[in-house]
């Protein structure tokens, strides 16, 4: 029900003018194609179905598919239709839910031509496919790991690794002091902080360091359990994810650029390309590209 009523949203927001009134009927473009049905008059047509049914992943080659899109679609007029006759139409905060709507409908549309003018041969997804696989590694690693804000902590706990007492006891003792204390299992190096990725590499199973490594989230150490070899899903398999994932980073992009030319001010604050990005900070195994997942 959600979904019907921020489309019926959308299908009200051409109406309604400044002022909040609506001088047009619910259904503002057929596409110049035939009804497929009326409702009160109004027309749905076949370029209407048709979105509907791109928008829903719908197959209309299942029982009674056709069936529903029609009655959804007239649910949408009969629901817009009341709302122009209670006149919820012209309250503000409508209008703002329908605005919000609408832009959020033409933003999704110019995305999904932004990826049609994206073509993406077999060639250049197993390209990428080949460098995801190299970034990943050879080898699967399962590592525990203190993670310290404090370096001087994080000196502490490399102290007593030293001293030779084992990893575990170390863990025990520092991980209230810790910010993070967790054991990852199964992760690959394209997963990790390149200053992190190569200490891994360096460890043999049972080896922890013994010198604090510095990355953008803290001080680590660490302790590694185990290597087991890295067997790559085929890229027959994951290609279409590999499709899709550059699909995601060329719109990322084409907005990036966008934004950069943009002169974007925040009233009352300072202007959103003066400020200051603050990125997110993953944990030390962040999800893996759909490419390189283990078999």
């Amino acid at each position: 029900m959600r979904n019907k009523f921020l489309l019926v949203l959308t299908i009200l927001v051409a109406g309604c003018n400044s002022s909040g009134s609506s001088d047009q009927g619910p259904v503002h473009f057929t596409g110049d194609s035939p009804a497929v049905e009326t409702v009160n008059g109004v027309v749905i047509s076949q370029a209407l179905l048709d979105a509907y049914v791109r928008g829903h992943n719908v197959n209309l080659g299942e029982p009674d598919a056709r069936q529903k899109a029609l009655k959804d679609l007239a649910d949408y007029v009969l629901l817009s239709e009341e709302a122009k006759r209670a006149q919820y139409d012209t309250g503000v905060q409508f209008q703002a839910d329908v605005e919000v709507t609408r832009l959020q409908a033409i933003a999704t549309a110019t995305a999904a031509q932004i990826e049609k003018q994206t073509p993406l041969s077999d060639e250049t997804l197993k390209a990428e496919y080949d460098q995801q696989i190299a970034r990943a590694g050879k080898f699967i690693y399962s590592f525990s790991q203190l993670l310290f804000a404090d370096e001087a902590d994080a000196l502490g706990a490399a102290g007593d690794i030293v001293s030779g007492k084992p990893f575990s006891e170390v863990f025990e003792t520092w991980k209230k002091k810790a910010k993070q204390a967790k054991t990852y299992p199964q992760v690959r190096l394209s997963q990790l902080p390149e200053p992190l990725a190569k200490v891994v590499q360096e460890l043999k199973p049972g080896d922890s360091t013994k010198v604090p490594i510095k990355t953008e989230f803290g001080w680590h150490v660490l302790n590694l359990v185990s290597t087991t070899p890295f067997v790559p899903t085929s890229f027959d398999t994951v290609k279409e994810a590999v499709r899709r994932t550059m699909l995601e980073q060329a719109l990322s992009q084409r907005v990036k650029t966008l934004r950069e030319q943009a002169q974007i001010i925040v009233v009352g604050g300072t202007p959103a390309a003066e400020r200051p990005a603050v990125p997110a900070a993953p944990s030390a195994a962040s999800p893996a590209p759909e490419a390189v997942k283990k078999n």
